[in-house]
């Protein structure tokens, strides 16, 4: 039954309770859908649980905004309120208009609560201090910069290295410039103080190396008389060639300087060399035995044509018999002058015997009788010793001298005669001697 009255206009069910109306109704319901303003969430820090990760990842749960000013501290919900406010929200979405007002109730508990546990965790964090240190945020800041490494040629040290070494090495010859340049500027090189300094003492290393023996200088004369050459203790003047008696000869005279030595010939095999210019033409041996100290004698040692016809100067010499070369030449050696013929005969390389004939060809009366009363005299001499014979034949023209001498013991005749040399003389000795003699020998 309706009941018109205006104050009556509410309505009630069968239990007395009363019935909304559609504007109240519309009106809850415009409550309801209001947006309902988010808390702000602190930042994380650290490590959440494996619950607390559940229910963040939950889509779209409505959070209540705290009523606290802007820095101060927040904390999260426990399970219980996000369980609350999860059944609430599904309860509004489902839009049940009878649980509307609690569950308006229900957050605003909520929100209280949270309230009340902000200002619980606010005093607790004023009380209690972090146990965390506070992570201070590196910032990064430039304190210069390297420039880079660019590389560079290398000529540049390399000329400088040149020029330095050049500089170190050629010291020794631009000191004297340096020297003089600063005598005329006149500064003080301090070379006194240098001089001051001795200098140590070297080791001597002399008897420890072999001496080696230096070449002599040979000096090289005109033939000419006027002209002095010297040997040792010796002099060679009045040098000249003469031809006599068919055979040629070069004339000069010899003297020891030194007074109180002889000088031996035998030892010491002096010859004199032949030049044309620089053309070597023959030899002469001083065949002598030996010159007394201070004395002086005049020679004539034989030379060949091409000497005497060519020959401009000459040259002192000793020769050892190492010098001498090898003969070429048999066991039987003649060797020829103007006028007289040496025959040598060798056994093992040793001479064993000699054959000797000379022809004198008479000019004067004066120099054959001369000459035949000389070679008369050498004969006799010869004829006494037990190894040889010899004689002189006089003919229409002049003399024959000859002689034979067979070694068979040691017997030195070289007194009677130079060219009579001893037994057992080695071929190439006697060979290089007597072609130095003005003989030719084959």
């Amino acid at each position: 039954m309706n009941n018109n009255n205006p104050s009556d206009n509410i309505n009630t069910d069968i239990w007395g309770r009363k019935i909304e109306t559609p504007k109240e109704k519309q009106e809850v319901q415009e409550e309801n859908n209001k947006p309902i303003e988010a808390l702000d969430t602190p930042k994380i820090v650290g490590n959440l649980g494996e619950e607390k990760k559940q229910v963040l990842e939950q889509p779209d749960i409505p959070t209540l905004k705290s009523t606290q000013q802007e820095g101060a501290h927040n904390t999260f919900f426990n399970q219980i309120d996000v369980n609350k406010q999860l059944n609430e929200h599904n309860t509004l979405s489902n839009g049940m208009a009878a649980s509307t007002q609690s569950t308006i109730q229900a957050g605003q508990a909520v929100n209280q609560n949270s309230v009340n546990q902000q200002q619980v965790a606010n005093s607790q964090q004023q009380s209690v201090p972090p146990s965390t240190p506070e992570v201070s945020i590196l910032e990064s800041k430039s304190i210069g910069t390297i420039k880079k490494d660019k590389q560079k040629s290398p000529v540049a040290m390399l000329i400088l290295f040149t020029v330095l070494i050049g500089t170190i090495f050629f010291v020794p010859e631009i000191t004297p410039y340096f020297s003089d340049l600063l005598d005329k500027l006149h500064i003080s090189d301090n070379s006194d103080v240098f001089e001051e300094i001795p200098t140590p003492p070297q080791p001597d290393d002399s008897e420890d190396e072999e001496p080696v023996d230096e070449e002599p200088v040979i000096q090289t004369y005109l033939i000419d008389p006027t002209i002095i050459a010297k040997y040792e203790n010796l002099e060679i003047s009045n040098v000249s060639k003469t031809l006599a008696d068919n055979i040629y000869y070069f004339n000069y005279t010899l003297k020891n300087t030194d007074i109180q030595n002889s000088f031996d010939f035998a030892t010491n095999r002096i010859y004199i060399d032949f030049y044309q210019d620089n053309t070597y033409l023959g030899r002469a041996l001083i065949n002598i035995d030996n010159l007394g100290g201070g004395a002086n004698t005049t020679l004539q040692s034989p030379i060949n044509e091409t000497v005497y016809n060519n020959a401009n100067s000459f040259q002192v010499i000793n020769r050892s018999v190492s010098d001498y070369p090898i003969s070429e030449l048999g066991t039987v050696i003649t060797c020829e002058a103007p006028n007289r013929t040496l025959t040598y005969t060798f056994q093992d390389n040793k001479l064993v015997n000699i054959k000797d004939v000379y022809n004198y060809t008479r000019v004067d009366d004066n120099s054959y009788t001369v000459n035949f009363l000389n070679y008369q005299a050498k004969a006799m001499k010869i004829d006494e010793s037990d190894v040889a014979t010899a004689s002189v034949l006089a003919i229409d023209t002049g003399f024959t001298y000859t002689a034979n001498i067979n070694y068979t013991t040691d017997v030195d005749l070289t007194t009677e005669d130079p060219f009579y040399y001893k037994k057992d003389t080695s071929k190439d000795v006697l060979n290089y001697e007597i072609e130095s003699l003005g003989f030719t020998c084959h």
